[in-house]
Formats: C-alpha cells, sequence, structure tokens
C-alpha cells in the first residue's frame, strides 16, 4: 500500500464530507430521524438498551450515537457522526479498490460514490440509519481482506477483519450476517481454489479473524447479559425484524425492484452499455479481430443514440437511481458468474493456476454480492447506495477488462459519461441548499436543522404547548400513541413505562399494552397522538384537554388537567 494512495484516500475522504456536511442540517424525518435519536438519548440518561428503551437495530449503533449526543445533545449530532462514517467509509473503499483497480480507476469508482448519494434530492434527508455506521465497519471489513488476499502478510489484519466483521453485525444484525458469511464463503473458495500458494499461513490466518470476531460479540453478549437485556435484544431485533420482513412480500419486494427497470431511460442506458461491449464479446470468439472494429462500433453506436434517442440521452446519463446502479448491480451479477466459471475450471483442471489478479477480483465480487443482499426486503434509494457501495470497484474492473482499454483511457471515457450525472446532482443539491428553510431553534434537541417555514411552524406551535407544562414540572413525564419517536425527545424525562415507546403494528406484547394504560392513570402524563398510532389508544381521562390536531406533523398533544395553566375543566 503506497503513501501516495493514503494521502489520496484521506484527501478524498474530507472532500466527500465538506460535500456531505451541508447536508446534514438539511430537513426533517420524524420516524427515521425519531427512532434512531430516542434509544441514543435513552442510553445516554442511563437506561439499558433492549430492557428499558427499544431499539430494532444493533447495540454498536445506539452507544455509538449516544456517545455523539454526549457531545452536543441535538439530532445534527447524530446526522454530522452519519458524514463522518460515510466520508471514512470512502477512504477504506479507495484504499479496498486499490489492491485491484489503477489509481485513476479508484478515483472514478470514488466521484461514483459521492455522486450516487440520495441526500442531494429534498424528499431524502441525511438520516442517522444504521446501516451507515454498518457500512463503514463493512468498508474496513473490505479493506482488511483485499490485504489479505493480496498476501500482505502483517499479522494486523485478521484481527481487523474479524472486528469490522463484529462491529457491523453489532451495528446492523443482516448486513452483518451476510458479510460474515460472504468472508467465510470466500475463505472457504480460497481453500479450494489454490490460493494457498501464495499465503501458506492460512490457518493461522483465519483462526485470528475469528477470534476478534468472537471477542467483540462475547464483549457486547456478556454485557447484555449482565444487565438484563438479552431477551429484550433477542425480541427486537431479530424476531420482530423478521415478523416485519415476512410483511413485505415477494409481489411487495419486486413492486419496489421496479426502480431499477421502470424508466424508460434505464432501457435506453443498459441496452446501449450492453452494446458498447459487442466487439469485446466477439474478440473472446474470434481473437483476430482487429482494434479499429472496437472504435468503429462505438462511433457507429453514438451516432445511432444521438440520432433516435437524442431526447433520452441526457437523462439516461443523469440517471443514477434506476441508471447506473441497475448496470452496476447487472455487472456485479455477470462478473460472480465469470469468477465462479473460472474457479470450477481450475477445480476440474482446465486451468493450471489462478493469478493473484483473479483472487482479488473474486474476493470483491464476492464481498459485493453479499453487499447487495440489503436490498431484501425494501431496495428503496438509500439501501440502493449503501449496497452497491463496495459493488462500485468490481463495476469498473469488468469494463475496463471487457473493453481492453488502457486506465487511463478507461478513465476518461467514464468520466465523459459519469459528467452530466455528477452536474445534475449539483443542480439538485444547491437546489435543496437554496430552499426557503428557517433554522429551528425550538426544540431544542432539533436546534440548528433548517427545514421548511411551514414544518418549523408546526414544530414550534407543537413545542409551545408543552412550555407550560415543562416550566411548571421539567421532568414531566409523557406517553405516545404513535409511530414516530421524534415527539418523545422533546422532554427532558426519559422514563418509559415499557421498553416499546412506540405502537407500531405487532411490535407491542399484550402485557406492554397493559403497563401503558397502567402508566396512564398512574401518573398522569402529557399524551402525544400520532397518526395511526393514536387509535390503539381506548379513550383519553375525563380530566384531559386535547389540543388542536396539527396537520404537518398529525400530532395532538393532550395535557391533564392539573397541568393546564388555566386550571381543570
Amino acid at each position: 500500500m503506497a503513501k501516495t494512495d493514503v494521502w489520496i484516500a484521506a484527501l478524498l475522504s474530507m472532500i466527500a464530507g465538506l460535500i456531505f456536511y451541508p447536508f446534514a442540517s438539511i430537513g426533517l424525518d420524524a420516524h427515521h430521524d425519531g427512532i434512531m435519536l430516542k434509544p441514543a438519548l435513552d442510553v445516554l440518561s442511563g437506561q439499558v438498551l433492549y430492557r428499558d428503551t427499544f431499539s430494532q437495530y444493533g447495540p454498536l449503533t445506539t452507544y455509538l450515537q449516544a456517545l455523539a449526543l454526549a457531545v452536543h445533545p441535538a439530532l445534527l449530532s447524530l446526522r454530522v457522526l452519519s458524514v463522518l462514517a460515510n466520508a471514512a467509509s470512502l477512504f477504506f473503499l479507495f484504499l479496498a479498490w486499490r489492491e485491484l483497480l489503477p489509481r485513476s480507476l479508484s478515483l472514478v469508482a470514488s466521484l461514483l460514490f459521492v455522486i450516487h448519494a440520495q441526500f442531494y434530492d429534498p424528499g431524502f434527508p441525511l438520516i442517522p440509519w444504521s446501516s451507515v455506521l454498518a457500512l463503514f465497519f463493512q468498508s474496513v471489513a473490505v479493506f482488511s481482506l483485499m490485504r489479505i488476499v493480496a498476501g500482505h502478510a502483517h499479522a494486523v489484519w485478521p484481527w481487523v477483519l474479524g472486528v469490522a466483521c463484529a462491529s457491523t453485525v453489532w451495528c446492523r444484525l443482516p448486513v452483518g450476517i451476510i458479510l460474515t458469511l460472504s468472508v467465510g464463503t470466500i475463505a472457504t473458495a480460497l481453500h479450494f481454489t489454490g490460493w494457498r500458494e501464495y499465503a501458506p499461513f492460512t490457518r493461522r490466518l483465519w483462526i485470528r479473524a475469528v477470534a476478534a470476531f468472537c471477542a467483540v460479540s462475547l464483549l457486547l453478549l456478556g454485557h447484555l447479559a449482565l444487565y438484563g437485556a438479552l431477551t429484550g435484544w433477542w425480541e427486537q431485533t431479530v424476531v420482530w425484524p423478521a415478523r416485519w420482513a415476512q410483511g413485505y412480500n415477494d409481489f411487495i419486494f419486486w413492486n419496489n425492484a421496479r426502480v431499477f427497470l421502470y424508466p424508460p431511460q434505464t432501457l435506453v442506458l443498459i441496452a446501449t452499455l450492453l452494446l458498447s461491449f459487442l466487439p469485446a464479446i466477439l474478440r473472446r470468439l474470434w481473437q483476430g479481430l482487429p482494434s479499429w472494429v472496437d472504435f468503429t462500433w462505438w462511433i457507429f453506436l453514438s451516432g445511432i443514440y444521438f440520432a433516435f434517442a437524442r431526447p433520452l440521452v441526457r437523462p439516461s446519463l443523469c440517471l443514477l437511481l434506476g441508471g447506473w446502479d441497475a448496470v452496476v448491480l447487472a455487472v456485479i451479477g455477470i462478473q460472480a458468474i465469470l469468477v465462479i466459471g473460472r474457479a470450477l475450471r481450475r477445480r476440474q483442471g482446465a486451468l493450471n493456476s489462478l493469478d493473484r489478479e483473479y483472487y482479488a477480483s473474486a474476493t470483491l465480487c464476492g464481498l459485493a454480492l453479499g453487499s447487495a443482499g440489503q436490498l431484501y426486503p425494501l431496495p428503496e434509494p438509500n439501501h440502493i447506495y449503501w449496497a452497491l457501495a463496495p459493488g462500485l470497484g468490481v463495476f469498473f474492473y469488468f469494463c475496463q477488462r471487457l473493453l481492453r482499454l488502457s486506465a487511463i483511457g478507461c478513465s476518461l471515457a467514464f468520466l465523459l459519461l459519469l459528467a452530466p450525472a455528477a452536474y445534475d446532482k449539483y443542480r439538485w443539491g444547491t437546489f435543496t441548499l437554496n430552499l426557503p428553510a428557517k433554522t429551528l431553534i425550538n426544540p431544542p434537541v432539533l436546534s440548528g436543522l433548517r427545514v421548511s417555514p411551514p414544518l418549523a411552524g408546526a414544530l414550534e406551535r407543537s413545542y409551545d404547548l408543552i412550555q407550560p407544562v415543562l416550566k411548571k414540572n421539567p421532568g414531566q413525564q409523557v406517553l405516545l400513541y404513535g409511530y414516530d419517536a421524534l415527539y418523545l425527545a422533546w422532554f427532558n424525562n426519559r422514563e418509559n413505562p415499557s421498553p416499546y415507546y412506540v405502537n407500531w403494528v405487532d411490535l407491542m406484547p399484550p402485557t406492554d399494552r397493559l403497563k401503558r394504560l397502567n402508566y396512564l392513570f398512574k401518573t398522569k402524563p402529557v399524551v402525544l397522538l400520532h397518526g395511526k398510532g393514536a387509535n390503539d389508544l381506548p379513550f383519553i381521562p375525563v380530566d384531559y384537554e386535547i389540543g388542536p390536531h396539527e396537520p404537518l406533523l398529525d400530532l395532538r398533544i393532550a395535557i391533564p388537567g392539573h397541568l393546564r395553566t388555566d386550571g381543570p375543566k
């Protein structure tokens, strides 16, 4: 690993962070922001995760976010942590790609990573999702495994690989399990395809990786068991998500997956790129095909493309979601088939040996294919971004090998092809940053966020309703009947009558429903009635007064009589 590459990776990471940072304060997603903010605030206040407060994700995500809140107890801290995680992911992905790709193509892959992010669109705020932190640890795992496969025998890499895989598991369980299974499958395939010729130290290597993985996992499992949270962890992160995923049946999955093929620009782009590979495919069948055929075909194809698909030229090249990502996903699949084919030929004796480049490409392809598993059961834009990130290197490796272009030539070609998409994301980004917005001061936990003036007004009006209550009793209890936990974060009191502070469909056991009702009549908390979740409350006690409905938030606030400034009615 050249020092130059480390410096370039650091520079790319800094540039990505500077590009991403302005979007950290833009917009608000009450559902996704709230469900990450609430458990982190609870843990920061001393509660035990899973025992006292609910989270559907791994404990490492919540613990890291609680540390961010310890620096500044506001949602913006979690957003900034996501920016840092995204930027750091690029650092390790670039170094991983450099184990296989020339420097110029690794730079182009980094460009695609930056412009493929969804938060340039105002409809997709930069949410502090567990997948962001999982991507960071996944990137570390990809880099360390690529170093190992490339033959770097330093003892630190298997330890790093094991810790990174375990950390991914404990940030986001499905991503971590897929990553760990992918690494295990790759290790097995390396063993049976002759990789030991390049690395005779394999047994010690994998033992160290497994030991590191087990050490981290046992540490976190022991921590949960010590505090009586192990059963809650299993129910909340394994049982309930599995039940939820079953609700997304195959019809819903394929209905969402149409994003890869639905826009007509996608079909134009895929067809054109596939046809551009035709000379390379023919050359594999006819070795004597002259090189001038490639350029003649590309000129002819470009002429046809611009002559008959002119209205779709720019839109198709700009289209990342459902355009370029569909091509990347297809290439990962094709490369996986080629890799498996060569391995089978090696096992059958048709090939004498496989070179280091094969092992590096096969490893990166295996990790990319595993990462694509995140697309199930919900292939929405953000998950597509996280799922395809490691596979960007596979895409450019495949294209260069098939087109037989020099690294510089291939890089320049893709820079030209990606230029419209980069410019389109620049336009979207400047549009988002220049939208009319108001910087929030209250509620304090949302301070620093920039939201639309109507939304800011709705938030301020709702917060003003509870201000007299908080002045009268700063530690006032609160109970939510709704789906968005963000509104619970407005209160200083973090007490939960049950770990399940939201009443999502099929989430809460009947015993916890009774605990919440008992809490309502015993402590007389402020009750937040949000959306359809409010229907789970059979009735409001007579001494409560329900405030006006706030349409933008779909929220009503019910305050008990002894807390109203005008006294009981």
